[in-house]
């Protein structure tokens, strides 16, 4: 079990992806900017943005822009 801040309780033999989106609202409600993105949606807009010329536009707004960044489905 995992304690959060804010009294609640992340369960460790919770599915990935339930952990994530419980650290993910966790982190929101505690005012933290939060980006969750799974890896094939992640790789799809890289690969747009990169087509577009507009790599570092893409990062800076979308990924460095993000306190919490979670990156799902890896692996």
């Amino acid at each position: 079990m995992i304690q959060a801040s804010l009294g609640k309780t992340v369960s460790t033999k919770a599915s990935t992806e339930n952990s994530a989106i419980a650290l993910g609202s966790i982190a929101t409600q505690m005012g933290i900017k939060t980006r969750f993105i799974s890896v094939a949606d992640l790789v799809i807009a890289l690969a747009a943005a990169s087509r577009q010329n507009r790599l570092a536009d893409f990062l800076k707004c979308n990924i460095m822009n993000a306190r919490l960044l979670i990156i799902d489905e890896v692996g």
